[in-house]
Order: C-alpha cells, then sequence, then structure tokens
C-alpha cells in the first residue's frame, strides 16, 4: 500500500532437454513476466535467438475452434477457478466436436429464421397495403373471368383514365402518388381485355414491374405477415433457450479445455522470447517478490533441480540503476482500495519507486463526492444500483466499477444523515452536522481546509518521491518542492491572519521571513544550482533571461497555489446547487399541487429525483476525479511506461 508491488528479476539457465518441462512450469504458475535477457543484460544479447518456433497449426486451429462455439454461445471467457482439462485431446476433442455439431445446428436455425424475419419485415417497409371488397388475390384469381393490371400514369391524365372506364365494370385502386406520377391496381372482366388495353394505351399507361409489384399487398396478407413475424419470433425464443441450455451445461467444461489449449499455444509462443547456446536456454522476466518462491519451486521441481534459478531485487539489476530499463509496476491495494485503483489507472501507472496515491484516492474521492452529493436516499439509490452491478458481473473492471458505485453511494448516504436530506425533503430528520443552504460560509470555508490539505499533501509526496529518485534539487526547488511548500505554507498563514475577523495574536515574524527567504532562493534557483554544480557561469542563458526566469517561476508558484486552492471552492458550489436544485423541483412541485389531484405534483418530484441523481451524480463524479487529477496529481504522480503482464494474463488477451 502507497507504493506499488515490489518486484525481482529472475534468470533460469536450464538445459534444452528440459525445455518443455521449463515452459509448461512458467505457463501454469503464470506470474512470471518474460522478457528478452538482451533488453536488460548487454551480453545476453550476444547470445542466440530460439529459430522461428511457435505453437502449431493443429493446436492453434484448435484455440479457434473452441473461441468460435464459446463466441456463440456469448460464453465470457472468465478462467477464475478453472483448472485445465485432463486427459488425451482425441478424447477431450471428440466431445467438443459433439457440443459443436449441436451448437451449429441451433444456430443455423437462430439465423433462417433471423434472415426470413429479416425478408418479412424489410417486405412490411415497403408494403402498401391494398383494400377491395372482397381480398381479391391476384395471384389466385389469375385465370378466371378476372383481369389484374398494376399500371402508372402520368397525374395530369387520371381523370381521362377515369372518365374512360366509367361505362365499363371495374374497380380501381390507387396504390400510390408522387409528384410525376400515379400508380393503380385496375381490376376488370376479362371480356373487356381489348378494351382496356385501347384505354391505357390511349392515356400512355405503363405497367409496374413484377419486382415492385409485390410491394402492393392486400390487407389480410399484411396481418398475415406481421402473424408469421410473430410466430418466428416465439419460435427463436424457444430455439434460444435450448441454446442458454447447452451454454449452462457445457461451460466449465468448454472453458477448461480452452484454458488447456490456450496453455499449450502460450508454451510454444514464449521460446521465442528465449536466449540459447547449444546446448542451454536462458530466460528472464519479472516478477512481483511475494510471488518469485512459487516461481522457484515450480521450475526446480519440474526439472528435478537441473537448472539455475538467480533472483535479484530490481533496485539492484544494473540496466534499471542506470534508467536503461523501466521496471514493470502492479498495483495491488487491499480489498477496500482496490476499485480506486480504476481511478488511479485512469491517469497513470505510477512509477515503480514513486508514491501509489490510490489509498489516499479512496478518502478524498470519498469525501468529495459526499460533500457535493450529499443525500441519504440518492445515495442509497445509488449503493443499491452499484450493489446489483458488482454481484451480477464476473468482469473484474465492472466489478469494481460497482464496487465504487457502492462506496460513493454509502458517502452520500452518510453526508446526507449530516446535511438532514432524504430524496431532498429535510424535515424528516434533523442534520447531525448542518444544512449546506443555511451554513453556506461554513461549507465553503471547509472546502478551502481540504483543499489546502490535499495540495499539502501532494507537495509531501513529491518530496519523498524526489529523495527516493535522490533528485535534491527536485526535492528543494521543483514547484510542488520544499521551498515551494514553505511559500505556500507561510502563506496560508498570512491570508488566514489577513482574513480573519477575530481578535488573533500577531504571526511570529518568522513566518513571513520563511516566505521571503524561500522566495528569493526560488528566484535564485538557477544560479544556485549550478554554483552547488561546481560550474562558473551562474546563468547559462544569460543575466536578464535568468532574472526573468526566477521572476516569472515565482510568480507561477505563488498564483498557482492560490489558483487550485481557490479551485477547491466548487465542492462547495456544488454542495449548494444540489441543494438548490431539490428547492427548485419543490417548488414547481408544489405550483402543480392542484392538477389532476396532485399526480403531476408527485410525478415532478420523482422524475426530478431521476434526473439530478443521473445527471447530477455524473456531473459530481466527474468533478471529483478532476480535482483529484489536476489539484493533486499534477504535482507529484510519476507516471510508468510499462505496468505488469505476467504470463496468466497472455492467455486472456
Amino acid at each position: 500500500m502507497f507504493t506499488p508491488e515490489k518486484m525481482e528479476f529472475v534468470q533460469i539457465l536450464f538445459p534444452k532437454k528440459e525445455l518443455l518441462k521449463v515452459t509448461s512450469a512458467l505457463v501454469t504458475e503464470g506470474g512470471l513476466q518474460i522478457i528478452d535477457p538482451g533488453e536488460t543484460e548487454d551480453w545476453a544479447k550476444k547470445l542466440d535467438k530460439p529459430s522461428v518456433y511457435g505453437a502449431d497449426e493443429d493446436v492453434k486451429d484448435r484455440s479457434s475452434a473452441i473461441k468460435k462455439v464459446a463466441d456463440e454461445l456469448s460464453l465470457e471467457l472468465n478462467f477464475e477457478g478453472i483448472k485445465a482439462a485432463e486427459g488425451e485431446w482425441k478424447h477431450l476433442m471428440a466431445k467438443f466436436r459433439r457440443i459443436e455439431r449441436e451448437v451449429n445446428s441451433v444456430i443455423k436455425q437462430v439465423r433462417e429464421i433471423d434472415k426470413t424475419i429479416e425478408d418479412k419485415e424489410n417486405l412490411l417497409k415497403s408494403a402498401v397495403s391494398v383494400t377491395s371488397p372482397n381480398q381479391l388475390n391476384p395471384e389466385k384469381e389469375s385465370g378466371t373471368f378476372i383481369n389484374f393490371n398494376y399500371i402508372k400514369i402520368k397525374e395530369d391524365v387520371v381523370f381521362l383514365l377515369k372518365e374512360s372506364l366509367a361505362e365499363l365494370p371495374h374497380a380501381l385502386t390507387s396504390l400510390f402518388e408522387t409528384k410525376r406520377e400515379v400508380g393503380f391496381l385496375l381490376i376488370s372482366l376479362k371480356s373487356d381485355y381489348v378494351r382496356i388495353k385501347e384505354i391505357l394505351k390511349s392515356v400512355d399507361a405503363l405497367e409496374i414491374p413484377q419486382q415492385e409489384r409485390e410491394r402492393f399487398l392486400p390487407e389480410k396478407a399484411v396481418i398475415q405477415i406481421r402473424k408469421d413475424i410473430r410466430a418466428l419470433e416465439q419460435e427463436k425464443e424457444k430455439i434460444m433457450t435450448e441454446l442458454q441450455g447447452i451454454k449452462v451445461k457445457e461451460a466449465d467444461y468448454l472453458l477448461s479445455i480452452l484454458y488447456r489449449s490456450l496453455e499449450e499455444q502460450l508454451r510454444s509462443d514464449i521460446v521465442k522470447r528465449f536466449r540459447k547456446t547449444e546446448t542451454m536456454y536462458l530466460v528472464t522476466g519479472w516478477i512481483p517478490a511475494d510471488r518469485s518462491m512459487y516461481i522457484q519451486q515450480s521450475v526446480l521441481s519440474a526439472t528435478r533441480n537441473r537448472c539455475v534459478i538467480k533472483i535479484t531485487p530490481a533496485e539492484n539489476i544494473d540496466s534499471v540503476k542506470q534508467g536503461r530499463v523501466d521496471v514493470p509496476v502492479e498495483i495491488n491495494n487491499p480489498g477496500f482500495f482496490k476499485p480506486f485503483e480504476l481511478i488511479t489507472k485512469t491517469f497513470g501507472i505510477p512509477a515503480y519507486h514513486s508514491i501509489d496515491p490510490t489509498p489516499v484516492v479512496a478518502f478524498t474521492f470519498l469525501f468529495m463526492f459526499g460533500l457535493m452529493f450529499g443525500d441519504f436516499g440518492h445515495g442509497a439509490v445509488l449503493a443499491v444500483i452499484g450493489g446489483i452491478l458488482a454481484a451480477r458481473t464476473t468482469n473484474v473492471s465492472f466489478r469494481n466499477a460497482g464496487l465504487l458505485m457502492v462506496y460513493a453511494g454509502s458517502s452520500s448516504m452518510i453526508f446526507g444523515l449530516l446535511f438532514g436530506s432524504i430524496f431532498g425533503v429535510e424535515h424528516w430528520i434533523q442534520p447531525l452536522w448542518m444544512r449546506p443552504m443555511e451554513s453556506i460560509s461554513d461549507l465553503f470555508r471547509v472546502a478551502i481546509y481540504f483543499g489546502i490539505g490535499m495540495i499539502s499533501l501532494a507537495i509531501l509526496f513529491n518530496i519523498i518521491n524526489g529523495i527516493r529518485e535522490r533528485d535534491i534539487v527536485s526535492v528543494i526547488f521543483d514547484k510542488a518542492g520544499f521551498l515551494s511548500g514553505i511559500i505556500y505554507w507561510c502563506g496560508i498563514a498570512v491570508a488566514a491572519r489577513a482574513v480573519s475577523t477575530k481578535p488573533v495574536p500577531d504571526l511570529p515574524v518568522i513566518v513571513p521571513l520563511l516566505m521571503l527567504i524561500a522566495g528569493v532562493l526560488i528566484f535564485l534557483h538557477e544560479p544556485v544550482v549550478q554554483l552547488a554544480r561546481g560550474k562558473k557561469k551562474l546563468f547559462p542563458e544569460g543575466v536578464t533571461t535568468g532574472v526573468m526566469g526566477g521572476i516569472i517561476e515565482v510568480l507561477e508558484i505563488s498564483l498557482g497555489f492560490l489558483a487550485n486552492t481557490v479551485s477547491f471552492i466548487r465542492i462547495a458550489a456544488f454542495g449548494l446547487a444540489h441543494a438548490g436544485l431539490f428547492m427548485a423541483i419543490f417548488s414547481l412541485s408544489k405550483s402543480m399541487n392542484g392538477v389532476a389531484g396532485g399526480t403531476v405534483s408527485a410525478l415532478i418530484i420523482i422524475v426530478g429525483n431521476i434526473g439530478i441523481i443521473c445527471l447530477e451524480g455524473l456531473v459530481v463524479s466527474i468533478q471529483a476525479v478532476r480535482l483529484e487529477f489536476y489539484e493533486f496529481f499534477s504535482r507529484f504522480f510519476r507516471e510508468s511506461s510499462q505496468s505488469y503482464k505476467p504470463l496468466k494474463n497472455e492467455i486472456l488477451s
């Protein structure tokens, strides 16, 4: 906690004949992040790399086939608690092929139904319902005494067509109408065929093509198609239930054979990262210090002690000391703090020797969120939603996000009790602390004090990081270094004395004196550093540039601290906005009290609360994270370019 996991560098030298046993042991244990030995040791670059070595096509094809079936079943590839299947692949794959055939058969049915539904829906989208007195079906009635003509004519001859047809028995149904053309279905007697043909020719009628004609459906046909779609959807639901049954029954088996197949594939692939001589192989990698004994025992047991294993703390590796190699970072905080790693990792992975701020983030984020979103009812809703999300998912990230919501909701509930607010109602319980709208100055004071604490902690963390890096110049002169801290803390004391309305003792002379000395040293930091390093030229870029740079730096540090501290006022502002929104909702609800027997009033309160939970909950989260990142992390955070990626994670990728 407060620092990334201690890492150790592992070197394993073993005979060629033990290759399969060693790779199996490494993959099964899964904790080693394997790297090319030449990355950390110059002498290892002279060793040969293994010839192109990788998993054969049969292994890859087998993994792909199992993954495909898992995808068809929407099976989440979570191998937690899953052991690799045992036995001969011949027997394992025989059972898999049976499952595959069963799944493919069901999937084929589903896809056929989906295609049929899609075709029918496309037909309905373009269909024009045609209603005639007898619901005549052109296909069925063809060959009798009736003729069906699908025609389109220009709009200006419609009257002429109707006038010409007036003396003949017929039915003329409009199909469509555009700016220039009108479409009709003309039903007439076959005995009038010659006369009808002459009339259609006289108005330049064109026959509607068969493909376009299919979309003009009798009303009964449209209704029947909709019934068919509903029946197909019900049939699909039954088939999907069957597919779900296969998933429940065979999930563990599929995961176990897939895990074994992926392990075997990885055993072959990792050899490409080894180095070799004529008789020996060398493998190197990183592992958390508390797991190094397991990898050692696993490899020694697999080779029956026919290997040499050297384990060295990361800080003792020459290439690490020289800064040529970055140690991979694993942050692993205890249970309660684990979900807050999501916030830290969003900003970046902390460098190996630096401070991991996750435990601090846990408390500061919850404090800010609760203060800005303090309501017992709203917090309870968030906590319940987060609890459901955490309980119903096996995905680690989603589970942590759910727990984060639970914690944030719990913080809101606590502040809701402190503020005496339950779904915005403030007369149900008495506040244990204060009501925000009645104690505005107190709320702003709390926000400022909290901001001062956050910035002070950031300065302290930056100094600690500088000491660990043995960067004394940074420790003293950095914008969040020791001298800057003196300016900040002395400035706070001076400002507090200046704005105080109560009689307070005079400030000791040492306070403004320390502030002045710190400011002068920062102003002169360039010549001071040059002098300390034994350089003769105190201002490398010239006196004028150095003086101007010093002035700007002092101003930047002073104004930066002022702006950063004032920025925390937004915590109080959003807390007041939260209470203000309630006032607006209740005021609007009261004005609608007599409408629809109070239903509208109640609806306004319900919808208003939902809106506050969704919209303001999101805004408050963003503001809390923003303050963490820009006012806190930015002053001390050292980011790493390497995160720890053990072999067990490669199986999942």
